[in-house]
C-alpha cells in the first residue's frame, strides 16, 4: 500500500497538531497572566522600597536623637556611678562637693 493514504493514520498526526495548538495558546495565556502578575509585584515591591528608604533628612534626626540618647544615658550612668562611690566612701571629694552644692541650694532657695 505505498502511496496511499490511510485515513486512520492521518486522524491522531491532525488531533496531535491541534493539541499542539491549543497548548501553545494556553502558554502562551498563562505567559500574559505571569507577565502581568509580575508587573504588579515588580510596582508593590518599588512602593514598599519607596516607603522603607530613609530620606537624608529622617536619617539626620534620627542620628540627632540617637546622639541626645547616648549623652544623657552616659550622664545618668557615671552620675550613679559616682553616687555609688560616694556612698562607698571610695571618692571622698564628692562628699565635700555634694555637701557644698546642698548649701548653695538652700541658700539661694532661702534668700528667694
Amino acid at each position: 500500500m505505498k502511496g496511499k493514504i490511510d485515513c486512520q493514520t492521518t486522524v491522531p498526526h491532525w488531533r496531535a497538531v491541534f493539541l499542539f495548538l491549543d497548548l501553545m495558546l494556553k502558554c502562551s495565556y498563562m505567559e500574559q497572566e505571569l507577565k502581568a502578575k509580575m508587573e504588579e509585584m515588580q510596582k508593590s515591591l518599588s512602593n514598599i522600597e519607596k516607603s522603607l528608604k530613609p530620606t537624608r533628612w529622617h536619617m539626620l534626626i534620627e542620628g540627632l536623637w540617637r546622639g541626645v540618647g547616648y549623652l544623657f544615658g552616659l550622664i545618668i550612668a557615671v552620675a550613679l556611678v559616682g553616687w555609688i562611690l560616694n556612698i562607698m566612701g571610695v571618692i571622698p571629694f564628692l562628699n565635700n562637693l555634694s555637701q557644698d552644692l546642698k548649701e548653695v541650694v538652700n541658700t539661694t532657695v532661702r534668700n528667694r
